[in-house]
């Protein structure tokens, strides 16, 4: 059955949608870049797992028959900055493991750090398990991919679209955004908003902000016992039944309730929204 997005499944829209905490304009006259390039045959990957240190990582499913993995190191500072940043590219046990590591010494701010964007194409429909992104500074996106999968990153916004699998999404400073994912098991940002469609749960589930709005769409036939708490402002069109507010919590039973959905913005307004399938 095709699934109903709430915030929308189109790649150029969500992604569109996020500015970038490393954008960059065109290359300046004083930077320089370095490609690292790997291709695997889609046999000898059956799982991949990625550690960039700064920059963006961008995972896809397309119409390919091979896992191409492509790092884009960039620098101001000539050389130099280059040779800085480490990338290691490997398969270890069927495990793609990406990782780049960036020396740190000499350098006072990031905004003159050398970057490494990690870009990894894989196959469409049997494509590998994406497991695990960590990044501290920059995006992550998934777009299409497969497999149950952990995103953390210190600084950056996540975006996960059209993804077959359970996602646990996680950003200090960021905005998170999913939608057509097969289910959520955790999201969290301490600064930034969360847009997300919840369409199953493996448990307990919680979606957080310190500081920043929720807006959640909630697949209409899932049985949830949901609480939801906040400073800011509250809504929700969900058909629940023994619903309670008092103070800045409310509370409320989806169909025959199970499992607890906790939102939680502690400087932001919640939106719930109902969807159907």
């Amino acid at each position: 059955m095709k699934r109903r997005a709430f915030v929308g499944t189109g790649t150029a829209v969500i992604t569109g949608a996020l500015a970038g905490c490393l954008a960059r304009a065109e290359p300046t006259s004083n930077e320089v870049t370095e490609t690292v390039s790997r291709s695997f045959a889609a046999p000898q990957v059956q799982a991949i797992r990625v550690r960039n240190d700064i920059g963006n990582v961008l995972i896809t499913a397309q119409g390919t028959g091979d896992v191409d993995v492509r790092v884009l190191k960039r620098s101001v500072r000539g050389q130099r900055g280059l040779d800085d940043l480490t990338v290691d590219i490997d398969v270890d046990d069927g495990t793609l493991i990406v990782e780049t590591a960036l020396d740190r010494r000499g350098i006072i701010s990031t905004r003159r750090a050398p970057t490494a964007d990690v870009t990894i194409t894989v196959p469409e429909s049997h494509g590998p398990e994406i497991t695990a992104i960590a990044s501290e500074i920059g995006d992550v996106t998934l777009l299409g991919t497969r497999g149950d999968t952990t995103v953390q990153t210190d600084i950056g916004n996540v975006v996960a679209s059209s993804v077959d699998g359970y996602l646990s999404l996680s950003s200090r400073v960021g905005t998170i955004l999913a939608a057509d994912v097969t289910g959520l098991t955790a999201v969290s940002t301490e600064i930034g908003s969360i847009k997300a469609d919840l369409l199953d749960v493996r448990g307990d589930t919680q979606i957080s902000t310190d500081v920043g709005d929720v807006t959640l769409g909630i697949a209409d036939d899932l049985d949830l016992d949901i609480v939801a708490e906040t400073t800011g402002s509250f809504d929700s069109n969900l058909p629940v039944a023994d619903s309670r507010s008092v103070g800045t919590r409310f509370t409320g039973r989806l169909n025959n309730g199970g499992d607890q959905l906790r939102v939680i913005s502690n400087l932001g307004a919640i939106s719930l929204r109902s969807i159907s399938r």
